[in-house]
């Protein structure tokens, strides 16, 4: 597709204009779909982003991105732009999921615009001196196409992408600097590069991988030999950017990101099954788009032979070959399918990740696919070329909407993901998703989700409660707590085995795991509101069966975490009075007044301290405020009579 350059502005923004209309045409249901998977851990319960500032907090604290230890990466661009998009929702007067959507819209058309000028910039740095500058064709086509991509809606749809969206942004930007200062070799553009990347790297560690794209990029487009020192030198530079950044974060930060992604395997399982995954998968996923949703079920591979895997290993091979051979005849086609492949590398070739595939992984990948998808339509006749491009628009589009209507609420999002098969979590949290309608059939996905994997402690939890729920308190607890055994130091699993013996009517025994998940994740609020609220539970079913004494330990527990809770105060110092501890008894029934000051009762029990104390003046005084209050009370009468005679 070739358009003779035009100099006016507005003739040069159009073409912006539309590809900003494309992505909002075809990814505006965003607004309205719900929160999924990870956001429970990282946008709506997730304390570390509740407040805007202090900003540095999520640079020196990994733990501000998630309240799951297993979720928590060194992110921290993706916990601090939730944060103000969660702070804009209340000004703007929407909810923050709302807020969080459009966030990641605007992202995702930022990189759609990115994605016109890399273009361009390639076909430029093609060119030889002195030919004419390319027209925009390519470059729209492939903006166009990336922009209604359904491959794209997914990070639109799903909040937690936020931290891919961030990184596609910053790498696209470092890579149209890096192909600046590589022709230009301006310090400006070198310094824009490198704070670029780094960018990339504090929103997610797929940007590690940008030195191997631009050593691509210099075997390519930039025509040089492997024996060439600038690209040894560039490359090499750009690397160890990456490297002092990561051996920051690691003895710096002391965070490792691989401790928390990488799994063990069967040996070659992994990158076996990911040769089949390249071609049955992802590279469905950019023409047939029809079958994308989060944690499709993929089968292990079994062997070198299976058909599956050689078919893969033929795609793969055929393409890289096409690439490596044709480096000099068309070197943009080249570096798109070498930088295609290579920004998938790094969770899908032999890093054994905990899935062996997830839709969004193709995000970064995805703007070099559809730079190939533009140049082939580009081969068409000339008059057919804006048809084809209008007709893969509107396709995509279309695939677009529907599939972001699945992600409207956990249920069309999970019921369609077992339809197309998911994996023991997608069966959890379809089971979650109907739970109040249809609780047996809940119950059913629980059970499948432990027949394919049977440590899955989440689906034990959940068919725990069902259990408890249904009469069977003994298996539920029982289950429970071997969920809360598998994972001692993980605070959500303490939580719940809390509530699961409230639920079982074993409310004493709840006390111990509540303490213990606050203990592990002391800045969780919803942890620490849970152990007050039992605590207090818990003191009252104590003194109101007369074991004052015994409530003693939990209200002092209560009133180390806070200040008070209800009418804690007055059950503490009810507790002490019935100890016998009276200056101490005082001092807490002060205290409560000091909050509720008409409270008669607490007014009466301080006179009856004060009175045992021998201070009958002070009690005198209490009992005066009483009547003041209340004429008739017939107790703070009758005691103050007492104290005159």
């Amino acid at each position: 597709m070739s358009v003779s350059p035009k100099t006016g502005v507005g003739s040069r923004a159009l073409p912006l204009l539309a590809i900003a209309l494309l992505a909002v045409g075809a990814h505006w249901r965003a607004m309205s779909a719900g929160y999924h998977l990870d956001d429970f851990f990282r946008a709506t319960d997730n304390p570390g982003i509740e407040e805007v500032s202090p900003l540095t907090r999520h640079f020196s604290d990994p733990g501000t991105m998630a309240t799951l230890p297993h979720l928590v990466q060194y992110r921290p661009l993706l916990p601090l732009t939730l944060s103000l998009t969660r702070a804009l929702a209340a000004p703007l007067d929407v909810e923050p999921v709302v807020a969080h959507h459009a966030g990641n819209l605007v992202l995702h058309i930022l990189a759609a615009l990115l994605v016109f000028y890399l273009t361009r910039a390639l076909q430029r740095a093609v060119q030889g001196a002195g030919e004419e500058p390319p027209g925009s064709g390519l470059a729209f086509a492939a903006a166009a196409l990336f922009a209604v991509h359904p491959v794209a809606g997914v990070a639109v749809n799903y909040v937690s992408n936020r931290d891919l969206l961030l990184a596609l942004v910053f790498l696209l930007s470092a890579l149209l600097c890096y192909i600046s200062a590589a022709r230009s070799g301006g310090a400006l553009a070198w310094i824009g590069c490198g704070l670029a990347l780094l960018l990339a790297l504090l929103s997610k560690q797929n940007a590690a991988l940008f030195p191997v794209v631009t050593f691509a990029y210099e075997l390519t487009i930039g025509r040089r030999r492997l024996s060439d020192g600038t690209l040894w030198r560039r490359t090499l530079s750009l690397a160890a950017l990456v490297g002092c950044y990561l051996a920051l974060v690691r003895y710096g930060v002391g965070f490792s990101d691989a401790d928390q992604l990488l799994i063990q395997r069967a040996p070659f399982e992994y990158p076996l099954t990911e040769l089949r995954v390249h071609l049955f998968h992802y590279a469905r996923n950019l023409l047939f788009p029809l079958y994308l949703s989060p944690l499709p079920a993929i089968d292990p591979a079994t062997g070198v032979l299976e058909p599956g895997v050689l078919s893969g290993a033929a795609f793969v091979t055929l393409c890289l070959y096409a690439a490596l051979t044709q480096a000099r005849r068309r070197p943009l086609f080249s570096f798109c399918l070498l930088a295609y492949f290579g920004w998938l590398s790094m969770t899908s070739s032999i890093l054994p990740m905990r899935s062996f595939a997830e839709d969004y992984r193709q995000l970064i990948s995805l703007p070099f696919a559809c730079v190939l998808m533009g140049a082939a339509l580009s081969a068409l006749p000339k008059p057919a070329r804006p048809v084809a491009l209008a007709g893969a628009c509107l396709w995509f589009g279309l695939v677009s909407n529907v599939n972001a209507r699945h992600w409207e609420t956990e249920e069309t999002l999970w019921g369609r993901a077992v339809v197309l098969g998911t994996t023991s979590q997608g069966h959890l949290n379809y089971g979650r998703s109907v739970y109040v309608k249809d609780p047996e059939l809940a119950a059913q996905h629980y059970e499948r989700a432990l027949e394919l994997n049977p440590e899955n402690v989440y689906a034990k939890i959940n068919l725990a409660l069902h259990w408890i729920r249904q009469g069977r308190a003994d298996e539920g607890v029982s289950l429970v707590e071997e969920a809360a055994s598998s994972t001692p130091n993980w605070a959500v699993t303490q939580h719940w085995l809390s509530k699961a013996l409230v639920e079982a009517g074993r409310s004493e025994e709840a006390v111990a795991p509540a303490v213990r998940a606050s203990e592990l994740e002391p800045g969780n609020r919803l942890y620490g509101d849970w152990l007050i609220r039992l605590l207090y539970e818990q003191a009252t079913a104590l003194q109101r069966i007369g074991e004052a004494a015994a409530s003693l330990p939990l209200l002092e527990l209560l009133h180390s975490r806070v200040e008070r809770h209800r009418d804690s105060e007055f059950q503490h110092a009810w507790a002490l009075h019935g100890s016998g501890a009276l200056e101490e008894a005082v001092r807490w029934y002060q205290r409560h007044l000091s909050a509720e000051p008409t409270s008669q009762h607490a007014r009466v029990n301080l006179a009856y301290a004060l009175r045992d104390l021998g201070r009958k003046v002070d009690a005198a005084d209490e009992l005066r405020k009483v009547l003041a209050m209340n004429p008739a009370h017939a107790d703070a009468r009758a005691l103050l009579e007492s104290l005159d005679s």
